[in-house]
């Protein structure tokens, strides 16, 4: 569905069927949704090694996430960059896992905190101009603009 409005609400101003564990004076999001459709192909709820997975998180997506998503855990990805780095990556044949950042209302043309790829001493995350955030235990935070960096820095974190 595309989403005709935004509005910031109070929890104790929106009517749901389900009792909220939010604090009643909490802020929420509201969307207002035009015509909800089925996708042509559905989303599957499965993971590496076909595990089913449970999003302990609500995640935030795009259009480009619902529309190129095959399994569940690829809807995390929003941004072309990311999908670039996804592919890269498994076509390297690193192992890594996709972990959802906590949703927040950016501004427009800002990706926000999306979804960190996960490696065993290392994570990275896509923050728009800035380019991809490399962190890793116990050493300062980097910057990569390119994806092939990127991918360069988990294969050689890999052997």
């Amino acid at each position: 569905a595309e989403v005709e409005s935004v509005e910031l609400r109070k929890r104790d101003e929106i009517d749901t069927p389900w009792q909220s564990q939010s604090s009643s004076n909490e802020m929420q999001v509201v969307y207002q949704l035009r015509q909800v459709l089925q996708l042509e192909r559905p989303i599957e709820n499965r993971g590496p090694k076909s595990l089913s997975r449970r999003l302990s998180r609500n995640p935030w997506t795009s259009r480009l996430g619902i529309m190129r998503a095959v399994e569940l855990r690829e809807v995390l990805m929003a941004t072309s960059a990311e999908w670039r780095l996804y592919e890269q990556l498994r076509v390297a044949g690193v192992e890594f896992t996709l972990k959802p950042s906590r949703a927040k209302l950016h501004y427009e043309n800002d990706p926000g905190d999306k979804v960190w790829f996960v490696r065993k001493r290392l994570r990275v995350q896509y923050r728009g101009a800035a380019g991809f955030l490399l962190r890793r235990s116990g050493l300062r935070d980097e910057y990569r603009s390119e994806v092939e960096e990127v991918v360069e820095r988990f294969v050689s974190r890999s052997t």
